[in-house]
This record gives structure tokens, sequence and C-alpha cells, in this order.
């Protein structure tokens, strides 16, 4: 995946349907196979995967252009699809960080954080964070 440290093509678009975004600094966008990063922030590789993710989710729906247009387009518009494939995104990050990290404490405190993004404005507030902690857990097949 390319990685740019600039906005996507349709920043526009995505910021005025979840506003929250224009205030985050941490956040990253794909966009077919290009990972827009306008913060240049660290991209571990956790992270890397759950973006991954969602260009494969994007592939899915068309080639070239087409299938990220269309992806960004009902991810907006359709609140069960963006909770679908953010649930599969997040689940992906979480399984791969628990592959790399043991300690069950730790494990906790990262799955909080990425419900707490899941749960968070910038994706339309889909889920309640305690749903999303139970979500992610479940489809990533990782005990507790």
């Amino acid at each position: 995946m390319i990685t740019l440290p600039k906005l996507p093509p349709n920043y526009e678009m995505i910021a005025k349907a979840f506003p929250a975004v224009r205030e985050r600094k941490d956040i990253a966008f794909t966009f077919g196979g290009i990972l827009f990063n306008p913060s240049d922030m660290d991209i571990d590789e956790p992270f890397g995967l759950h973006e991954a993710c969602h260009s494969l989710q994007q592939e899915k729906m068309g080639k070239g252009a087409l299938g990220p247009d269309r992806w960004w387009k009902k991810f907006i518009a359709d609140p069960k699809f963006r909770k679908e494939q953010e649930l599969e995104a997040f689940a992906v990050q979480y399984k791969r960080y628990c592959e790399l990290v043991s300690d069950r404490n730790r494990r906790a405190c990262y799955l909080i954080k990425i419900a707490a993004n899941f749960a968070s404005p910038i994706y339309g507030s889909v889920v309640s964070h305690g749903e999303a902690v139970k979500l992610i857990r479940q489809y990533a097949r990782v005990p507790a």
C-alpha cells in the first residue's frame, strides 16, 4: 500500500458527512491502494492492516477508482454498511495486535482505545463504546 502525507481526493465529502474528522490529527484515509496520512503519523502494523482491510473492501466494489468511490459513498450514506466495514477492519487490527502482544493488560487497554475510536463521531457514532468492545473481541475471536 502506498502512503501519501496528504488529504484524500474525497476529503471534503467525508468531512461534510463527519465534521469531527476536521478536529482529528491522528486520522488516515484509504482510497484504493493509497493510504492518505495527512498528519504523517506513524502507522504501526495493526493499524496498517486495518487500512489494508478497507482497501480490499473497496476493491470488491469495483475496479480502479470506481470501487473506492462507490465504497466511500455507501460508507457515508449507510450506517449499517459503515458499522460492518469498520467492525471487520477493527477486528483485523485487534487480532494482529494480540498476535504481537501477549500481555493481557496491554491488550485490554488497546481494545478500549480502538473501541473508543469505533464508537466516535468520526464514524457517525454507529455503536456505543461497550458494544464496540464486545463486537471487536467477538469478531476477532480473541479471548478476554
